[in-house]
């Protein structure tokens, strides 16, 4: 939504030529939306990797998909496009260097990144141990299913991510010099 406001600001500029200042709110909303999203898919992974830790450790509550587990999702993304949001205005308000947003933006891809790694090996691993044999009380079908579906799609996520990140890896380091 943000990259296509974006966006969509930006078309009468483009097609009805109107003037470009440097005071221009628009522009200024159309770059934070753009420095936003940017930084969100960045984070993407690891927006993710929250989600489905707490549907992991919370299994119960989360299977029932009561209205509030939207809360859960809304929470997890909320926790990254925030400090984007701040990130972004203090960038084009001159307080924090473009480098140093840049600089941001690749520690939170790595910082993502490695928590959806762990989040994906810790929920393998809990599916191993589960197949191996249940113990009384400790086993539950619906934490299985729980926990088998967050493999199945972190692995799922993980295919189709390789390709935009092996793409974006090099458009990114082209962008930080």
């Amino acid at each position: 939504v943000l990259s296509l406001s974006g966006r969509m600001g930006l078309l009468p500029y483009q097609l009805l030529e109107w003037p470009i200042s440097v005071n221009d709110p628009i522009i200024f909303i159309c770059d934070l939306f753009r420095d936003m999203v940017i930084g969100y898919y960045c984070s993407l992974f690891g927006s993710f990797a929250i989600e489905r830790t707490i549907a992991t450790r919370f299994w119960k509550w989360y299977e029932r998909a009561c209205p509030s587990t939207l809360l859960v999702l809304i929470g997890a993304e909320l926790t990254f496009i925030i400090p984007l949001g701040i990130g972004g205005t203090l960038t084009l308000f001159g307080i924090v260097t473009t480098t140093s947003n840049i600089i941001v933006y690749a520690v939170m891809f790595t910082i993502s990144t490695s928590v959806f790694l762990r989040t994906y090996f810790a929920n393998v691993s809990i599916l191993a141990h589960m197949e191996r044999g249940a113990s009384v009380g400790n086993y539950f079908v619906a934490k299985r299913f729980q926990v088998r579906e967050n493999v199945l799609v972190m692995k799922y996520m993980f295919r189709i991510g390789r390709v935009p990140a092996c793409l974006a890896v090099p458009a990114f380091a082209c962008l930080s010099f």
